[in-house]
């Protein structure tokens, strides 16, 4: 059975308590932190560390599979470069999850209407059980960079990830700032 057709709004959104049943979480901790103990000297710093460690998950044909991380899939599952984003806690606001669905069902509809192809996806730092922050979002693809980033920008995001087969790259939606990394490590 699809992580979508666990628990899902009618129009394919996966709920928040389906992602934590599929990966034993019970509780989501508040937005911010750093996932590997580095130490910096404010919150912003360390939310652009959790950014650049986290692991991208997405549900692709009913199985949930890890694009990054420790644990990402050997074979590139795509033909090409994915995006990934948001529209959960605005720069790291948090927001009620309610507020958050709302916000990324209007993000599902808003690339739908651009033309992506979309997939349910979750972000998170660290172990699963121990994150920082579970954000769910979608990956995409279909969309340039610079739609995707217009788009993140319009629902208040600081980033979206760039991913291909060989590397993840966090993108800042003002373009001040891209840092890479190795996809799988």
């Amino acid at each position: 059975m699809s992580l979508a057709t666990q628990s899902s709004t009618p129009d394919g959104f996966v709920t928040a308590s389906a992602w934590a049943d599929l990966y034993g979480v019970m509780n989501y901790p508040a937005a911010g932190g750093d996932s590997d103990g580095h130490t910096t000297r404010d919150a912003e710093s360390s939310r652009w560390l959790g950014y650049l460690d986290a692991t991208v998950a997405v549900e692709i044909v009913g199985a949930v599979i890890d694009l990054t991380g420790p644990d990402a899939v050997a074979d590139w599952p795509f033909d090409g470069q994915v995006f990934a984003l948001t529209a959960w806690d605005p720069a790291g606001a948090t927001r009620s999850r309610q507020d958050n669905d709302s916000q990324n069902r209007s993000l599902r509809v808003a690339l739908v209407d651009a033309g992506a192809q979309v997939w349910n996806a979750v972000g998170y730092a660290g172990p699963i059980e121990q994150s920082a922050f579970l954000d769910e979002g979608f990956v995409i693809c279909g969309l340039t960079e610079t739609q995707t980033l217009d788009l993140a920008r319009s629902f208040g995001q600081e980033a979206i990830y760039g991913i291909d087969s060989a590397s993840l790259a966090v993108v800042a939606t003002n373009l001040q700032s891209r840092e890479s990394r190795p996809r799988c490590r």
